[in-house]
């Protein structure tokens, strides 16, 4: 009996040793290793998070070890787990009820919409209890017993991306204070105080440059008028504006830069500090006083304009100093001048591409209603098509004549000439572009006149209109043979341009233009006859 129980042992055994797969203890699904059984059962059953779940974890590792002795060459079944994971409180335990239940090869993530199996991975969040892959059901969250958010008494809980994104607090932005009236008083007090350095320099420049015209009345006529005016408009300035000691300056306070034998102390005659004289920086410059009177002509000065002699004096200034008195005064100036020549010539030339731009539809319209009709086409549209076609001629000569005139303009500035260049490029772009549509309207009045001459009535009308022309059908035929003579001429200057310029692909569009309206011409001339013109 004993050998019998003996033998069955070892057939169990060895029927476990022989098998290639291992069997979940709970849902008894088979897997391949060991480490992949070990990520079900802490996944899919939540072993971990539960003393019941603790107790199936203990008989599944038991039956575990027992079958994986059968295997000890596998390293992916002898390798211990590396998962570490706080144990919850004594007593926590989640609800499930609201868990949804998995089905295999039917279930899907609830994010990815992938089937889940056992290379997905399946499971479900505590706070929803939907379904969802490994990669998906990565959040944690604060939840208690019934799967409610709780940041103070609940346990770290695996939950999805749509519950972790919706847990109290996600998105707060913490205390909220407004600080708005104390903003507004330190810009307030901060643009009194400019407002009271400016009033105080403009006060200083009116002081100074009054005195040395007081100066230059009273020693103008002197024997020593040179130096005693020198000397006398160094001790106004000084008079006025405080000076900082030399001593106590050992770089300029604009560039930074150490004063030296090359690089001297120049004292500012506004605000008294001391600045350099570089010529890169420009720290300060020496300005005449008849230019910065009229650059501050809104200020009570007196005349400088004097009887014998122009005042010549120079006054120097640092940057910080010019722009707080004159940055502004020369924008409200700049504003009522008018603009340079080259952004006149700018504008115009926008206000004719609009012009073309308005024309262009209505033009594209009615050459598609031609061209639909094309057997017996409206003589009211050939009229309109011809009309439009001379107004956009004329648009496009206007165009590139203003085009040539900005080309010829004078720059001044490395940013005019660059602003020149561009013009020329979208003027070019611009004329290639909108004088497509031109190209086959020729081709569809000259193919109309040769239909109609073609046919014997219209052979014996335009006889008869040789013979005897009504004075309408003279008016009109005089009418279409200036608007062409005027088209041709636009076309074989605009062709001359482009010829001269090599853009030889529309200069032969233009060519192409020029006989078709040559055509025409030649057959209103012969339809007018001596009606013509000499």
């Amino acid at each position: 009996m004993g050998k019998d129980n003996s033998s069955r042992i070892i057939g169990n055994i060895e029927s476990i040793s022989n098998t290639n797969s291992l069997l979940c203890p709970i849902c008894e699904e088979s897997f391949q290793d060991l480490g992949n059984l070990n990520t079900h059962l802490d996944v899919s059953h939540d072993l971990l998070e539960s003393e019941h779940g603790q107790k199936h974890k203990s008989t599944s590792n038991q039956t575990l070890r027992t079958r994986s002795s059968s295997k000890p060459d596998n390293p992916r079944q002898t390798a211990p787990s590396n998962r570490k994971t706080r144990p919850p409180k004594a007593g926590f335990t989640l609800r499930r009820e609201h868990w949804e239940k998995l089905i295999p090869h039917k279930s899907k993530c609830q994010q990815c919409m992938r089937i889940l199996t056992q290379k997905t991975g399946s499971i479900n969040c505590r706070r929803c209890g939907k379904l969802y892959c490994a990669s998906h059901c990565k959040y944690a969250a604060r939840l208690n017993q019934q799967a409610n958010y709780d940041a103070i008494d609940g346990e770290w809980c695996k939950c999805c991306q749509k519950c972790f994104m919706n847990k109290p607090g996600y998105k707060d932005f913490g205390l909220y204070e407004d600080k708005t009236d104390i903003f507004m008083k330190l810009r307030s007090s901060n643009s009194q105080d400019h407002q009271l350095q400016e009033l105080q320099l403009e006060s200083r420049f009116i002081r100074i440059i009054n005195g040395i015209v007081n100066i230059h009345r009273r020693y103008g006529n002197s024997i020593l008028s040179t130096i005693r005016i020198s000397s006398e408009i160094s001790r106004l300035e000084k008079s006025i504006v405080p000076w900082k000691d030399d001593n106590m300056a050992h770089s300029c306070p604009l560039c930074s830069k150490h004063f030296s034998v090359m690089l001297r102390k120049h004292h500012c005659r506004l605000c008294g500090s001391i600045v350099c004289d570089d010529q890169i920086s420009a720290c300060s410059n020496e300005v005449p006083i008849s230019t910065l009177a009229n650059a501050a002509s809104d200020l009570p000065l007196e005349d400088l304009r004097l009887d014998v002699y122009p005042i010549e004096t120079q006054m120097r200034l640092c940057s910080k100093c010019m722009r707080s008195m004159f940055k502004k005064r020369k924008f409200l100036k700049e504003l009522h001048l008018p603009l340079p020549l080259l952004l006149r010539k700018y504008e115009s030339l926008h206000n004719t591409s609009k012009v073309i731009l308005s024309v262009l539809p209505t033009f594209e319209d009615t050459l598609r209603s031609v061209r639909e009709t094309k057997e017996n086409p409206n003589e009211k549209d050939i009229m309109e098509l011809t009309k439009l076609r001379k107004k956009l001629l004329e648009a496009f000569a206007i165009y590139d004549r203003i085009t040539k005139q900005i080309m010829q303009l004078k720059t001044n500035t490395y940013a005019e000439a660059k602003i020149q260049q561009s013009i020329n490029a979208l003027s070019a772009n611009f004329i290639q572009e909108k004088m497509l549509p031109l190209k086959s309207i020729p081709d569809i009045l000259s193919s109309n006149f040769s239909s109609r001459n073609s046919s014997p009535e219209s052979k014996t009308s335009s006889e008869l209109m040789i013979n005897n022309l009504t004075i309408t059908e003279v008016k009109q035929y005089r009418t279409q043979l200036m608007v062409l003579k005027e088209q041709l001429f636009l076309v074989q200057e605009m062709a001359d341009t482009a010829t001269k310029q090599r853009k030889f692909d529309e200069a032969s569009t233009l060519n192409n233009n020029i006989a078709e309206i040559q055509a025409q011409i030649d057959d209103l001339t012969m339809k007018l006859g001596e009606q013509g013109f000499n």
